[in-house]
């Protein structure tokens, strides 16, 4: 199943500014992520459907997705508006939903059974867990300090004794041994 933790502190890392602006583009990121998750578990999952039934209940309840406008001031006629097709996550989106589609014919996890997962504690957490993420942890950073092997370049990293038995030197292929003989060309 997947958690939105690792897309939303990639974002934070990579959206910067303490500002309004920097704040509204990662929650809008994180609220898409979201959004994708709660639209995909509605298509298989019963429970998720009952929760979210239909688009309106979306954007009622759960307050995930949001409408953005270019605003346009007075003035700013000839402004172009570029929008951008995001084909490959399109694609992206097109195969996984494919792939849950071919899952649900084997098995549900997603269902009403006591075994099942709990979907809308997972759309509880997911939401968040995500915003935690952009607005309270997007300026932490932890302390920068040198390793323990700060003045080593050439060091192994230790084994346990459990693992020791299983050193190996790496596998090299059958090409590692082919010479190879630099030419100039005029």
């Amino acid at each position: 199943m997947p958690w939105p933790d690792n897309f939303a502190i990639s974002v934070t890392a990579l959206v910067h500014g303490g500002d309004d602006r920097g704040r509204l583009m990662r929650r809008t990121l994180v609220r898409y992520i979201n959004l994708s998750w709660i639209l995909t578990l509605c298509s298989i999952s019963t429970n998720a459907k009952k929760r979210f039934p239909t688009l309106d209940h979306i954007v009622e309840i759960a307050n995930v997705i949001g409408a953005q406008f270019l605003e346009q001031k007075k003035g700013d006629a000839d402004r172009d508006i570029d929008i951008y097709v995001p084909i490959f996550t399109i694609l992206q989106y097109v195969f996984y939903m494919g792939w849950l589609k071919v899952a649900e014919s084997l098995i549900n996890p997603f269902g009403e059974d006591d075994d099942d997962f709990d979907t809308n504690w997972v759309f509880d957490r997911n939401i968040q867990t995500s915003y935690l993420i952009v607005d309270d942890m997007h300026s932490e950073s932890p302390e920068l300090i040198k390793d323990a092997y700060w003045d080593s370049m050439n060091f192994l990293l230790p084994y346990t004794a459990v693992t020791d038995p299983f050193k190996s030197s790496p596998y090299l292929g059958s090409a590692v041994k082919i010479e190879y003989v630099a030419q100039v060309f005029a």
